[in-house]
């Protein structure tokens, strides 16, 4: 039976993001995984954030911001 622990990972940067993201793009999910943003998303445009979270979704990848 796959192991379907949620895999969490905290960034840092929206940077940082991206190159999480394309990893999991690249290689694949294994297990439910969602990045977690652990900065200001304030100062980027709506439009960026809504594309990267429609890509995430894409994969099956979920993204939040962290408390």
């Amino acid at each position: 039976m796959p192991d379907l622990t949620l895999e969490r990972f905290l960034v840092e940067s929206f940077d940082e993001a991206v190159e999480r993201l394309t990893h999991f793009r690249d290689s694949g999910l294994d297990k439910p995984a969602r990045i977690e943003l652990a900065f200001p998303t304030d100062n980027l445009p709506d439009e960026l954030i809504s594309e990267f979270r429609k890509e995430a979704a894409s994969i099956g990848l979920m993204v939040c911001v962290a408390a």
